[in-house]
């Protein structure tokens, strides 16, 4: 999951990439959290 993140973020380059990649981790931290 990380790594595709880190992979759109890459690809975009853009402020809005950036924060959109931003905000899917910080999701998938939380759910991790739910989770466990």
């Amino acid at each position: 999951m990380v790594i595709i993140i880190d992979g759109l973020s890459a690809i975009g380059k853009s402020s809005v990439a950036k924060k959109l990649a931003d905000t899917l981790h910080y999701i998938y931290l939380i759910l991790v959290l739910f989770i466990e």
